[in-house]
């Protein structure tokens, strides 16, 4: 399946990534918010098992730097019980949904704080790294050791990273087999990183992007399918070679978000693929590294009308785990103690504790709604409204009446044009039989906005949220404008419809 790309000198293909929610190749970064893509990593050191839930592949990475020392320390050494320690610090740094860790804000100060417990460890940040042979900026010291293809260990850390990110999370690792194959390279745009990205004035080692490409080559082959970049180091240093200005910062940044000119778009491309995470895979995602292997929607057996969510675990010990921490322990679970079954009332209550309320980046939808579409997808039936149907006036009445419900909504400029455009379009029915249309409504509605956005300057929330609504363009008709609307309300308010 074609990927897009930008064409850079006379035959390469690039793929700049830098802002994690830019689809596709955003989520390569390793500063992703936590739990959007976790890694769950179990290792033994010496007789030690331990198990890391990271909520990030940033987190990740910096953590193997201390597991390696670990490694390298004795067993009975008396460091040991502080670096696991510090382990879990990692683990536990800026782990809530949305947050975001950062190597400056956030790992610098648990090894400052650790170092100044434990001096042995050196005496600065630099001194620690060079002792976890992850210093890869001095290489040449002599207090550092090289692996044996003469690289420093951080090299080596960040592919076991991505490689795990990869293998338990399918999608990034389609992409990246779908880079190998269309000869793609993927390029981290950062002006503050030399070694990782391509760094301010395009002289950057670009690593991630050349791990990046290197997996997905070792995956392609795994299939039985030849490369396309043969050796992604290799090429990335004669692209440099020969366009290293338009791969500075300044030049790559516009182009981080494929929305921008420049981008090729295959017409079958991976973008516009038939595959879409559903809403019970987005949440499988979102609970992996708590063992969640497989979420479903599925009919209530005591109440065949009505949803259920079933959260399928690895081992019985992660789903008790799972049920007394989220759900409670009245909570009904499958006759093999794997499965937590939750009702229509329990599922918004536990999604929203774990920070889940919307599904989609580019047109988000609470995430019941959105549960509730994928359900009646698989049972084949038709959408459920939240509504009675009704057309022209009426229709047009029931959304002036809802608007006027908004919260603080006569405080918003935006809110009350809608309005009187719509007493102006209901005063209109009787002389054009076309607004009887909810379609045609809708389409007018799309126009509204438009004429009316370039003058939207306020920042009042459901406004935003009703113009991005409007936006969406799955909203083809009243009726779903009208529920999608109630929905948001109503998730403000914490309520379930």
């Amino acid at each position: 399946m074609p990927i897009p790309f930008i064409p850079l000198g006379a035959t390469s293909k690039v793929a700049p990534f830098k802002t994690p929610h830019s689809k596709p190749y955003g989520p390569f970064s390793n500063n992703t918010e936590a739990w959007d893509y976790p890694i769950k990593q179990n290792i033994r050191i010496h007789k030690e098992a331990l198990s890391f839930d990271w909520p990030s592949a940033e987190h990740a990475f910096h953590a193997q730097k201390i597991i390696h020392l670990k490694k390298k320390l004795p067993e009975n050494d008396a460091l040991q019980h502080a670096l696991t320690k510090a382990l879990k610090e990692i683990e536990t740094t800026k782990n809530k949904p949305k947050e975001v860790f950062l190597s400056r804000q956030d790992y610098d100060p648990i090894i400052d704080r650790l170092i100044s417990h434990y001096p042995v460890l050196g005496p600065s940040k630099a001194a620690f790294e060079v002792l976890c042979d992850a210093h890869y900026i001095n290489s040449a010291s002599d207090k550092h050791e090289l692996m044996a293809n003469g690289k420093p260990y951080s090299y080596q850390f960040m592919r076991d990273v991505i490689k795990m990110k990869f293998d338990q999370h399918p999608k990034l690792k389609e992409l990246a087999i779908h880079c190998a194959r269309e000869g793609v390279l993927p390029i981290e745009v950062n002006h503050l990183d030399n070694i990782w990205s391509s760094g301010d004035a395009g002289n950057g080692e670009n690593k991630l992007g050349v791990i990046i490409l290197t997996l997905g080559n070792q995956y392609l082959k795994a299939m039985g399918e030849r490369p396309a970049i043969k050796n992604p180091e290799t090429a990335y240093l004669l692209l440099q070679r020969e366009n290293q200005n338009a791969l500075s910062y300044g030049n790559l940044l516009p182009f981080t978000e494929t929305t921008a000119q420049g981008w090729t778009m295959p017409k079958a491309s991976f973008l516009t693929a038939p595959y879409k995470e559903q809403p019970s895979q987005y949440i499988q995602r979102k609970l992996a590294h708590q063992g969640c292997i497989l979420a479903r929607t599925a009919p209530d057996l005591n109440k065949p009308n009505q949803m259920v969510l079933q959260l399928r675990f690895s081992s019985i010990e992660e789903c008790i785990a799972f049920k007394n921490k989220h759900c409670g322990g009245a909570t009904p679970a499958s006759a093999d103690g794997k499965t937590i079954i939750l009702g229509s009332l329990r599922t918004p209550v536990v999604l929203r504790s774990l920070g889940i309320d919307s599904h989609g980046y580019t047109y988000p939808k609470p995430i019941m709604l959105a549960l509730r579409e994928e359900y009646q997808r698989l049972q084949g039936a038709k959408p459920m409204r939240l509504f009675k149907m009704f057309k022209g006036p009426s229709a047009l009445d029931g959304l002036i009446q809802l608007l006027q419900t908004i919260p603080r909504g006569d405080e918003s400029i935006f809110n009350k044009s809608l309005i009187d455009f719509l007493r102006q379009l209901r005063d209109q029915v009787d002389g054009d039989p076309t607004l009887n249309d909810s379609k045609v409504l809708m389409s007018k509605i799309k126009d509204f906005s438009e004429r009316f956005s370039p003058q939207l300057s306020e920042n009042h929330h459901m406004t935003l949220q009703i113009v991005h609504l409007i936006k969406d363009p799955e909203i083809q008709k009243l009726s779903d404008f009208r529920e999608n609307i109630v929905m948001s309300i109503n998730r403000d308010k914490g309520l379930q419809i």
